[in-house]
């Protein structure tokens, strides 16, 4: 790794902890329940998600729709995930929260199947309120880091890197 891109990632690192607490200082604060993992889910810092591979109900990639956005958080979630309909309510403030610190917020959905319009009825089921995309390239499955236990958050450039993740349900919104 060249010195360059390894001063990058530091660099994206901390704007992503700084980010991170701009974001959770607000007035309200989501904590997370403990998930005990036997191994690190899903893509690692400083690996890349493909944005083009995504697709809103209007057929606009990811990298399309993110592309003025410097950072985005990005909820990763699946149609058979009862914990993601248990914390909609969470999801929803940190999407607000998010939105406070102009950090774009947007619901991928890994679909279980080909239909992408069921996918889409899921994520407005939630009632997040941030769009929605779908896993849309047809030459290639979704990537197996991209199988993750649900809901999975990662903060990516508008380039699509990964600089910080987390997994876990947000089990509360308290005020403090």
């Amino acid at each position: 790794m060249s010195d360059t891109l390894k001063k990058s990632l530091v660099v994206l690192s901390s704007l992503a902890l700084l980010t991170g607490l701009i974001v959770w200082s607000q007035t309200h604060t989501v904590r997370a329940e403990t998930v005990q993992l036997t191994q690190d889910p899903g893509p690692l810092l400083g690996d890349t998600v493909d944005l083009k591979s995504w697709s809103d109900r209007k057929g606009r990639t990811l990298a399309e729709v993110n592309g003025g956005h410097s950072l985005a958080l990005i909820a990763f979630v699946t149609p058979d995930c009862d914990a993601c309909q248990k914390t909609k309510t969470a999801m929803q403030s940190l999407r607000e929260r998010a939105g406070k610190a102009n950090i774009a917020y947007y619901v991928l959905v890994v679909p279980n199947g080909t239909d992408a319009q069921s996918s889409f009825s899921y994520a407005d089921s939630l009632k997040i309120d941030a769009e929605a995309f779908v896993w849309s390239n047809s030459e290639a499955k979704p990537p197996v880091t991209l199988t993750m236990p649900a809901p999975f958050h990662l903060m990516l450039t508008n380039e699509g890197l990964v600089v910080n993740k987390w997994a876990g349900v947000p089990s509360s919104v308290s005020t403090q």
